[in-house]
């Protein structure tokens, strides 16, 4: 309204300034007519939402109130038809966009926990000149009731007061334990996972859960081989793996990956934190190694490297990054 009835003494204005300038004519005028305008409204219609237009005539001031763009309707079923319409095809157009780039925020903060999880590895063996077993040893268990390769990290991720107060000679559902292995340990969760930070056993407990599995070698018996067996993986029950045993090349070896589906808890021993390639598909396929994400899985490799492998891998390079010793020659992956 300020603009419609400012425009000719706005433009009376801007001549006097020009022709005192000196630079044009004393009788200069802009080339600019009020009857040049088009009526308010019709400017105002695509520029400004609910706004009041001013439209000056011969006979005064027509001043005229509408909503200019589609938003709350003032009035009519024809409004509110088109709104909806609009904001139909803007979600149908942006939520795709939205999602893939959540997607891809979880995807690199879970490559970053992996990340996490590697350079805790490297420390621990830079001090004890080895890799950790796949469970805290102890002949007196099986390995699924042992303490977790996690525990033996946890120094080396900023979790030494946890670690403290694990008493590691006995199991993850001793007493003594049992209560800090109900903890949630941020690095180990995946913001991809739908199933939450924590998991129900079927003894009744309640655990922190772990997102992430150390990679056992090939079949069902590839966490109780020898570190010489072509099948074996970084991690092995009874077992410490050394850099120098890893043949096949740090950089060709899969130490750890995400986890699909029947997660466990971070301080048990056994397939809740150690998992074998056993059946194809290898990744997303019932061994429960692979991710929530399109496509593939974040893979942690023994040179400390986080890789995204696609599910449609090559099963027989997939085997043949899997084990420390196969002897098998990769190229590209």
């Amino acid at each position: 309204n300020l603009l419609a009835g400012l425009a000719p003494t706005a433009i009376g204005l801007a001549e006097i300034g020009i022709r005192e300038s000196g630079e044009f004519p004393e009788d200069f005028k802009l080339p600019i007519h009020i009857e040049d305008f088009p009526p308010a409204e019709l400017i105002s219609h695509p520029l400004f939402p609910n706004v009041a237009a001013m439209q000056v005539t011969e006979d005064g001031f027509h001043s005229q109130a509408r909503t200019s763009l589609p938003g709350i309707p003032m009035s009519g079923s024809g409004d509110a038809a088109t709104t909806a319409a609009v904001v139909g095809v803007g979600v149908a157009l942006l939520l795709p966009a939205v999602q893939a780039a959540r997607e891809a925020a979880r995807r690199t903060q879970s490559a970053n926990n992996i990340k996490q999880l590697a350079l805790a590895m490297h420390n621990y063996a830079d001090v004890h000149n080895h890799f950790p077993s796949a469970t805290v040893l102890n002949s007196d268990l099986e390995p699924e009731q042992r303490l977790s390769w996690i525990v033996e990290v946890l120094p080396y991720l900023e979790q030494a007061a946890i670690y403290e107060q694990i008493d590691r000679s006995k199991g993850w559902q001793n007493v003594d334990n049992l209560e800090l292995a109900s903890l949630v340990i941020e690095v180990l969760t995946n913001p991809g996972a739908v199933e939450g930070a924590t998991v129900f056993t079927a003894d009744g407990d309640w655990l922190g859960a772990t997102h992430y599995v150390g990679i056992g070698g090939l079949g069902e018996d590839g966490p109780n081989l020898g570190v010489r067996d072509p099948k074996a993986g970084v991690f092995g029950y009874d077992r410490r793996t050394k850099f120098a045993d890893i043949r096949d090349g740090t950089s060709n070896t899969i130490m750890f990956s995400e986890a699909t589906g029947e997660y466990g808890g971070w301080m048990q021993g056994g397939r809740a934190t150690v998992r074998p390639f056993t059946q194809q598909p290898y990744i997303n396929g019932p061994d429960g190694i692979g991710g929530p994400f399109n496509g593939g899985a974040n893979m942690g490799f023994a040179d400390g490297a986080v890789r995204f492998i696609n599910s449609d891998i090559d099963p027989s390079v997939l085997e043949a990054i899997t084990t420390i010793n196969g002897g098998e020659a990769v190229g590209d992956f």
